[in-house]
């Protein structure tokens, strides 16, 4: 059988931050200039401080921080945090569920390596059989 393998930093940067921030919130993103959006309040943490948790909209894989309760990271760190899943994991979930990504997804690599991905539609990943 062939591998598979995806390469993390493609599905990071092929996630629409906007709304996968919103829909795995379930709150509306407010626009902060340029570069930043802030949600009512913190996903992760206790504490009610209005619009602590932050997201740049111009990195790679959307990273968040928190003001209050200091939790960092990208979609990926997201992902692994609100469900309790492992890298691997997490990126077959935000592949399938914010890219319309592959169901079969063998082995993650962070490899420069990895194998491509073809977009064929906007809203799908294939990855191909590597043989």
């Amino acid at each position: 059988m062939a591998r598979l393998m995806i390469n993390a930093a493609h599905i990071k940067a092929t996630v629409d931050v906007i709304r996968f921030y919103e829909q795995e919130t379930g709150a509306k993103l407010k626009i902060n200039g340029n570069n930043w959006a802030s949600i009512e309040c913190c996903p992760f943490g206790k504490h009610s401080k209005k619009n602590s948790f932050q997201v740049n909209l111009n990195s790679q894989g959307g990273v968040f921080y928190c003001h209050a309760c200091k939790t960092k990271g990208d979609v990926v760190d997201f992902i692994m945090r609100k469900y309790g899943l492992d890298f691997k994991v997490a990126l077959k979930k935000l592949s399938n569920d914010h890219i319309g990504g592959a169901s079969e997804v063998y082995e993650v690599t962070t490899a420069k390596h990895a194998l491509p991905l073809s977009i064929d539609e906007p809203s799908r990943v294939y990855i191909k059989n590597w043989s």
